[in-house]
């Protein structure tokens, strides 16, 4: 099953640290799958050049920067060099931002681009680009581009010796989201894709105010998708690179649990979601066979037509703008008309039910064979040698490890939903042949669930009636639309 609605946006930037084993310029070979060699350690670096493919790169310096940084291995070195702290120092920050995937090559160049020219550039930083396809055996959206960020302005053809303070603020990486933010939608736009461009403009926000802007704007499919999903974080070169070579770590452990669980929720969803348009196909359908029984029948009245299909309005800007407030009140009058013709078909059912009064009978059609409900359902439950398992309690540590238990919790729903489906079809069936004094059918006996005919066999023919009163009432219930009640 497929991620369901996504926004895809991802921008996280650290700075890189000496104390923590970190060089500028083994960072840079690797975010341009290259071999550097690294003067403070007088050895060269490894070479990346194998290690996956690279779309863009490029370095972006102020205006009038020296012709020294545009040379990689130059720049990181001196970069390196320029750092008095040589055991805590901080020689650059490395960002990694998410490309949109429904843009082309062309266009994903661009964007990032433009961003490192005015995030960066304009401001006096140097920045190196390196943009990466998603990995062979990963997401294939997983488009994204490494920033490798300068710490300090250059004074003349050398950096400077204090480093702009304003770059460390906390608040400046929040206004790089923001701008990444904007500048993707953007993109997005120019392309065609206006219900994913907004969703990126937010994409910098929590989960939380993301939700509430979908909601605001009408895209109920994404806030449905964000729900309660938990925050993933970035792998690193480290864990990526164990990863590749079969290893595991704490730190990927743990993130392929979070996308496990998120997954697992959003296919929750989706099977809830699915549900519920099959249920509504269900109804339309039973009320159009009602209609077709009301006229082959004369009776005096026939349901209503169905409403029209709620029309939502579009925007300048291509997003939804809500639904149609005429759409609603020709939906809330189907649903009283309903009502009132279902009054009226209860009028006109005849008020004795012969099996009711002599005890409910199985009629089969095809023998004329004719059996109480009771020795029936008795004979049934004898013939069926095997008994319904307890339902397993659910693991959910199993669901993270184990994709074939994933898969088999989900097979055990669905045939758990085709199983309750069929049975709520066999009691309407049985309804209809007691209103209208008919035998039973068989199959509809047998299409019960387990525990249905468990009741029968054990109350007998006031089961099968509460059992239909119960069914009525519920459809009462949704034909005035209170809420669908859940087992």
């Amino acid at each position: 099953m497929g991620r369901g609605a996504t926004c895809g946006y991802h921008c996280t930037a650290k700075a890189l640290s000496f104390g923590k084993g970190q060089s500028a310029v083994h960072t840079a070979a690797y975010n341009a799958r290259e071999k550097l060699y690294q003067e403070q350690q007088e050895r060269w670096s490894r070479d990346y050049s194998r290690e996956g493919e690279v779309l863009f790169k490029g370095i972006f310096a102020p205006a009038g920067a020296p012709e020294w940084t545009q040379d990689r291995q130059a720049l990181w070195n001196r970069a390196e060099a320029a750092e008095r702290q040589k055991v805590n120092g901080q020689p650059a920050r490395n960002m990694i931002v998410g490309l949109p995937h429904e843009l082309n090559q062309q266009q994903r160049e661009w964007l990032v681009k433009d961003f490192a020219r005015e995030a960066f550039a304009r401001k006096g930083m140097i920045a190196d680009v390196a943009m990466h396809a998603p990995d062979a055996k990963g997401d294939e959206r997983n488009y994204h581009a490494h920033i490798l960020l300068t710490m300090r302005k250059l004074d003349g053809d050398a950096f400077a010796k204090t480093k702009c303070r304003d770059w460390n603020r906390k608040e400046q990486l929040g206004e790089w989201r923001e701008q990444w933010a904007e500048m993707g939608a953007k993109a997005l736009h120019r392309a065609g894709y206006p219900v994913e461009a907004e969703r990126w403009r937010h994409g910098h926000q929590t989960y939380a105010e993301q939700r509430a802007a979908a909601l605001e704007r009408g895209d109920k499919e994404f806030a449905e998708s964000l729900g309660n999903r938990e925050p993933t974080f970035h792998k690193g070169v480290k864990s990526t690179a164990l990863e590749r070579s079969g290893g595991s770590n704490e730190r990927l452990a743990r993130l392929e649990g979070v996308i496990a669980r998120n997954d697992i929720k959003l296919e929750m969803k989706q099977l809830d979601g699915e549900l519920a348009r099959l249920e509504g196909l269900e109804a339309a359908t039973k009320i159009l066979a009602d209609r077709e029984a009301a006229r082959q029948s004369g009776l005096t009245k026939a349901p209503p037509d169905m409403p029209a299909p709620k029309a939502r309005g579009v925007k300048s800007d291509g997003v939804a703008a809500g639904v149609d407030e005429r759409a609603e009140r020709r939906e809330t009058k189907f649903w009283q008309d309903q009502k009132a013709w279902r009054a009226s078909m209860r009028e006109q059912t005849p008020k004795t039910m012969k099996p009711a009064e002599q005890g409910l009978e199985v009629a089969n059609s095809a023998t004329g064979a004719v059996t109480s409900l009771a020795d029936f359902v008795s004979d049934l439950l004898t013939g069926s040698s095997a008994k319904p398992e307890p339902e397993k309690k659910a693991d959910m540590g199993a669901y993270v490890s184990d994709p074939a238990a994933r898969k088999e919790r989900q097979l055990a729903r669905a045939a758990a939903a085709r199983e309750e489906s069929n049975s709520e079809k066999a009691i309407e069936s049985i309804r209809k042949d007691m209103e209208t004094g008919r035998r039973l059918k068989p199959e509809d006996i047998q299409h019960l669930t387990r525990e249905h005919q468990e009741q029968i066999r054990s109350k007998g023919d006031d089961y099968v009636r509460q059992m239909v009163d119960d069914a009525r009432e519920k459809l009462e219930r949704s034909s005035r639309g209170e809420g669908r009640e859940r087992d």
